[in-house]
């Protein structure tokens, strides 16, 4: 992964003579390394790191700093490497951030399913009066299935996401006020996941005497004691878990996954709680990462919404995107209707399933895709398009297309500005 070289033109010919530290280099003229300045003790000499070597290079008066990462290209094998400086890579912070939280993000629906069987229950919490009290607000704070179709209903369930809480605090005035913080989701994420921690660090003692106690022989007789089931079972199908991703359409969680979701939460150790509550909290952190607008692309934002729905939560994945101007498309009228907007969803709701959808508007013309990889669905899907219809165009929008198909939305190949890792070697 390369950017172009930033700040002052490079000399020409700019050159680094290096001496590997431990192993000779195994390079090749003409290839392509990448390197990162770890210290630079003595004027024009520089101590690197290309790739697992360790390098000594004399500088000359090139003036390096320690932290700088470097684009190179190696020159000459003789007497000792010659390595040509191509360019500075360019520190990109955002990706950065997301090599950190990506490793630890985890789905929302086990936490949600775990969440409401710790606060659902009668008598003591199991895992402390904090936690269960704080559990329960993020739980009630959560908008319900009847807000949500309502317009500002929605509007205001997007603000809440946990997608703006920065931009909340960002603001001059009385933005962090308690009553606009509470319904955040990431804000109550946030105050969980310290109690969670504060709860996990005062039971550790007991958790090891369990533990001990725990490993000891049965009585004789004893029924055999059930092997816990972990929150993210092993068989957990793919789709369950995968994060949204730009360019690409959102998956929608199989009624079998949130089945399993389910079942396992029944079995809650505090440790286990504290390694979910933070895989959701970076599960937020990654989509809000990845909404950040990036240089030549066109805007998009990545929400997961959780809607209470009864006694259950489910989760509607989202992707909100813009797109350009048909610049140079002067034959296609739409092309004079400004920029579209395209918004996919993916939803699992009792009855149906797992379901994609695709909205695109531009201007006042709107269209609809609905798909569902069950036959049977789609008949109910088709007799309902009718009545959408007619509420589309009262509220005033032209509907050029409303149709359901079997099957997914197709993936769109992901742009290479958008890769958090080059495969490349």
């Amino acid at each position: 992964m390369t950017t172009p070289p930033t700040g002052p033109a490079l000399p020409p010919l700019a050159a680094i003579a290096a001496r590997p530290a431990e192993t000779p280099a195994p390079w090749r003229v003409g290839q392509i390394l990448a390197a990162t300045v770890v210290a630079t003790p003595h004027t024009g000499r520089a101590e690197l790191r290309i790739g697992n070597l360790a390098v000594t290079a004399q500088t000359g008066s090139l003036a390096l700093s320690p932290g700088q990462a470097l684009r190179l290209e190696v020159a000459s094998l003789k007497e000792q490497p010659v390595l040509k400086l191509l360019g500075l890579l360019r520190h990109d912070p955002v990706r950065e951030a997301l090599r950190t939280v990506l490793p630890r993000q985890q789905p929302l629906p086990p936490l949600l399913a775990a969440l409401s069987r710790l606060t659902g229950g009668t008598g003591a919490p199991p895992l402390g009066a904090d936690v269960a009290r704080v559990a329960r607000d993020l739980l009630a704070q959560l908008p319900t299935a009847a807000a949500i179709r309502q317009p500002e209903g929605l509007r205001q369930a997007l603000r809440d996401s946990g997608l703006l809480l920065e931009s909340k605090l960002a603001r001059p005035g009385p933005s962090g006020q308690p009553g606009e913080l509470a319904r955040d989701f990431k804000a109550n994420l946030l105050r969980l996941v310290q109690v969670v921690r504060e709860h996990a660090a005062s039971s550790a003692p007991a958790q090891r005497t369990a533990h001990t106690m725990s490993t000891a022989a049965p009585p004789p007789g004893a029924a055999p004691r059930p092997a816990l089931t972990p929150l993210a079972p092993a068989g957990l199908p793919t789709d369950a878990s995968a994060p949204l991703m730009r360019g690409q359409p959102p998956q929608a969680p199989s009624t079998a996954a949130l089945q399993l979701a389910r079942v396992a939460s029944e079995a809650l150790t505090p440790s286990e709680l504290r390694r979910h509550v933070e895989g959701a909290l970076a599960r937020v952190q990654l989509n809000q990462l990845s909404s950040l607008p990036q240089e030549r692309l066109a805007p998009e934002w990545l929400i997961e919404l959780p809607v209470r729905r009864a006694d259950e939560t489910d989760v509607w994945g989202l992707r909100i995107a813009r797109d350009g101007r048909n610049d140079g498309q002067q034959d296609d009228p739409a092309a004079e209707e400004g920029d579209a907007w395209t918004v996919m969803l993916a939803f699992d709701l009792p009855g149906l399933g797992p379901m994609q959808s695709r909205i695109s508007l531009r201007g006042d013309r709107v269209s609809a895709q609905f798909f569902s990889p069950m036959q049977g669905v789609l008949p109910r899907i088709n007799e309902r398009l009718s009545g959408l219809q007619a509420r589309l165009q009262q509220a005033g929008l032209r509907v050029a297309e409303l149709t359901c198909h079997q099957g997914r939305i197709a993936a769109a190949a992901a742009p290479a500005q958008s890769r958090i890792l080059d495969e490349r070697a």
